[in-house]
């Protein structure tokens, strides 16, 4: 593990999404927008509760469905108040079927109860010149990794994901999100927790893309409090009967020790999202958590 930079990934995060201690909305408007994406529908799928060290779930979505977004979330895994298991993949995929994979991982320090993983998906009818793309970084020993991918010219993020590559129960995600008001790239960050992590680790970002201009299109955002507490809610709903399409956050601060309990959609045709994330072995340091909902029509 190299030295830590304490603030670095609220700096970082800071750079691509902005942290307000209100609800925004940023209302993006261009000439002739495209099509609302039709059909769209939450899929979800939970792995059974048991006390395995990591679990993966995908759900899938309907037949000539295309993913849009997704999202996932770890049921129980709480001691004490602090999070023993954390949420270190949310993956689009795109092929024969599309659908969304989640993986929740134990700490290092494990978890003697059991525990479960559910995962979301967010899927929509095709929409012409949709593309998913991924970028991931050279796995290292950095405290702190960041990566991102960007959309092809004339193209919008419309949902993203994130994976942390290796975590063994050392590494948390702190952000996956997409650039606020342009929408243009994805961005992944992970931090090692509090005792560190010897071995090497990476990141893979993930862009869904659609293109320019899209009808309604908006990204709102909540943020936390800036404060110790040893865990922090956020709810965000979409502006003017927008619907949800991609969620993401971003988490500033806390030294890898806020792990990532939940980024779901609110419900089944979605109008908002919630983040939950929860301390491991407890901070002083203050730190905040954000959530962004990618709205459309």
């Amino acid at each position: 593990m190299k030295a830590r930079t304490f603030g670095r990934l609220a700096a970082t995060v800071g750079a691509i999404a902005t942290v307000a201690a209100a609800q925004i909305g940023v209302q993006l408007v261009a000439a002739a927008p495209a099509s609302a994406l039709p059909g769209l529908q939450v899929v979800s799928a939970i792995s059974p509760f048991n006390s395995l060290a990591s679990k993966s779930i995908t759900a899938t979505c309907p037949a000539g469905k295309k993913v849009v977004g997704g999202g996932g979330r770890v049921n129980g895994g709480v001691s004490g108040g602090n999070a023993k298991v954390g949420v270190t993949e949310l993956r689009p995929f795109t092929g024969a079927s599309d659908g969304f994979a989640v993986t929740g991982f134990e700490s290092d320090n494990g978890f003697a109860g059991s525990w479960s993983v559910q995962a979301y998906a967010i899927c929509a009818n095709p929409v012409a010149g949709y593309q998913l793309v991924t970028n991931s970084n050279t796995p290292s020993s950095s405290s702190f990794q960041l990566t991102g991918v960007a959309c092809p010219s004339g193209k919008r993020v419309i949902g993203a994901g994130a994976r942390i590559n290796n975590p063994a129960g050392q590494v948390s995600l702190q952000a996956n999100n997409t650039d606020n008001p342009l929408s243009t790239q994805a961005t992944a960050a992970g931090y090692e927790d509090i005792d560190g992590f010897a071995g090497n680790w990476g990141l893979t970002s993930y862009a869904i893309c659609i293109p320019n201009p899209v009808a309604g299109f908006t990204i709102a955002s909540a943020a936390s409090a800036n404060n110790s507490d040893i865990s922090k809610i956020v709810n965000v709903t979409c502006p003017g009967g927008t619907k949800v399409h991609g969620i993401s956050f971003s988490t500033g601060a806390g030294n890898g020790d806020p792990i990532l309990e939940a980024l779901v959609p609110s419900n089944a045709v979605p109008s908002g999202a919630q983040v939950i994330v929860r301390e491991e072995a407890g901070t002083a340091e203050n730190w905040s958590v954000m959530v962004q909902a990618i709205c459309a029509n």
